[in-house]
């Protein structure tokens, strides 16, 4: 009997030593895990370790197929639908011989082949793909359902979104309707991690009815979305911890506003007391992008702040249907006047206070009104993207022991104490070491960082696509570019 304990314990010992002997296993579980959790840096690694792991002379195995199929929603989700694209035609075929037409794998093969083709104009592929898909998932659910509660309720759920879309991509609202009510009813059940799956397609239902003059249901969708958002994000940590959050600019949304102009409209995106505003300035052969990100809430904040990368997408001019989405890369700033270029910059906007006040170098605090926008005229720091250093603070010792002229206190901040008056702030303090590409930018009340890079022009009627990464979240501007050169 004394014997008994020992071999349990052998035994769960040699089952835990086979289960982590198979290394294909290990790297897709976690592959699927960092998807789901849209850690999608983490996500590529363990997904190229799987490949690797599958790979088979001769036919694909089911292993290179399934580590392929992760691969292709991994390009869909990180905006790039033509890799996704030719991934998943070329398999077409061979995963319904692999695990049979009636399988799950079919099934998710088919939506997101229904996903890539709405990114790329192809409506009625696209309705095929994930009507057929949905067959497919309620079958299988059907098959499996326990104690009322449909199984594959968050692919159920993917797949009819995309269904709606397609449709109303179409025109056919009517139909669309039930689709994205479905849609919602099954990523209700099954939202996803932290419910962003379900905050997407309230974003994407928010904007059909508001396509279809639906102003206070799409008001409301769009409200629910964005507190599902603002719960997942955080703009001190990267998104290869917490997940990726992303955020676009949509006419409509009550996160989104513009300061509209004929060359140089200046979009913003509010999320957590922190705005994110873009524009794009013509300057013949270079395009500049200024982005600025301002602290609106009362107490000063830590903001992670990390990289801008600019994407050019090609479209049809009569279907509208994307061809290409290519990244356009930096120009160094060191090669060029840029002297020269940020006067030219002052002189086309210089007669719009907004842009003009984003341009200035700022320490002083107290300066933002007390309703209304504040047209960016609190402190500021301009100068090339995350290359700012330290910013002085000139706050007299007489009021530094007072309420600040926003009349709130540091968070850190006592009466008998003034931690900024005659100092120079260090933007590498204790609380703001660098991680994960994120720079630590400690911000005031209606503090501002304003950075600038700049980028071959793409000579005519394209869109780009501006990203901007601040903490986990990842802020989208999409902008027109000019056939003909400015003045």
């Amino acid at each position: 009997m004394a014997d008994a304990p020992k071999s349990t314990v052998q035994l769960q010992a040699h089952a835990q030593a086979r289960v982590h002997s198979d290394q294909y296993l290990r790297v897709f579980d976690e592959a699927k895990r960092a998807l789901a959790e849209r850690r999608y840096a983490a996500a590529r690694g363990f997904i190229q370790a799987a490949m690797k792991q599958a790979q088979s002379p001769g036919v694909r195995s089911k292993r290179t197929l399934e580590a392929a199929l992760l691969m292709a929603m991994l390009h869909i989700r990180t905006n790039q639908p033509h890799k996704a694209y030719s991934l998943l035609k070329d398999m077409e075929h061979e995963v319904g011989k692999a695990f049979g037409d009636q399988s799950m794998e079919q099934a998710i093969q088919l939506s997101e082949l229904a996903d890539s083709e709405l990114a790329l104009g192809k409506f009625n592929l696209a309705e095929q793909h994930a009507r057929r898909a949905l067959e497919l998932l309620s079958n299988l659910s059907k098959d499996t359902e326990v104690g009322g509660k449909a199984e594959y309720a968050n692919e159920q759920g993917q797949a009819a979104s995309r269904l709606a879309q397609a449709l109303a991509s179409q025109g056919f609202h009517e139909e669309a309707k039930p689709y994205f009510a479905n849609a919602r009813e099954f990523l209700t059940q099954s939202p996803g991690i932290k419910q962003q799956d379900l905050a997407d397609e309230l974003r994407l239902e928010a904007m059909f009815m508001r396509s279809i003059g639906q102003k206070r249901t799409s008001i409301s969708l769009f409200d629910q979305s964005c507190q599902l958002q603002d719960q997942a994000t955080n703009i001190e940590q990267p998104p290869h911890l917490l997940g990726e959050v992303r955020m676009k600019w949509e006419p409509g949304s009550p996160r989104c506003q513009e300061i509209i102009d004929n060359d140089f409209p200046l979009r913003c995106i509010t999320t957590n007391k922190v705005r994110v505003a873009a524009t794009t300035i013509d300057l013949w052969e270079l395009m500049a992008v200024l982005v600025c990100v301002t602290n609106i809430d009362d107490h000063k904040r830590m903001v992670g702040i990390g990289d801008i990368t600019l994407y050019k997408i090609d479209s049809e001019l009569v279907t509208g249907q994307t061809k290409t989405v290519s990244l356009i890369p930096t120009v160094d700033h060191h090669i060029i006047d840029r002297t020269n270029r940020e006067l030219a910059i002052w002189s086309l906007t210089q007669d719009r206070p907004w842009l003009a006040n984003m341009q200035k170098n700022r320490n002083v605090r107290g300066l933002v009104p007390a309703e209304g926008h504040d047209l960016f005229r609190g402190p500021n720091m301009f100068g090339v993207w995350g290359e700012w250093g330290g910013i002085s603070h000139t706050v007299p010792t007489r009021i530094s022991v007072l309420p600040s002229r926003e009349n709130v206190f540091d968070r850190g901040e006592t009466d008998d104490l003034n931690h900024e008056s005659g100092l120079i702030r260090s933007e590498g303090r204790t609380e703001g070491v660098k991680q994960g590409a994120l720079m630590p930018v400690s911000l005031e009340p209606y503090e501002s960082r304003t950075g600038e890079l700049f980028y071959i022009y793409p000579r005519g009627e394209y869109t780009v696509n501006v990203q901007v990464n601040v903490g986990n979240v990842l802020f989208e501007f999409p902008f027109k570019t000019r056939k003909k050169r400015i003045r």
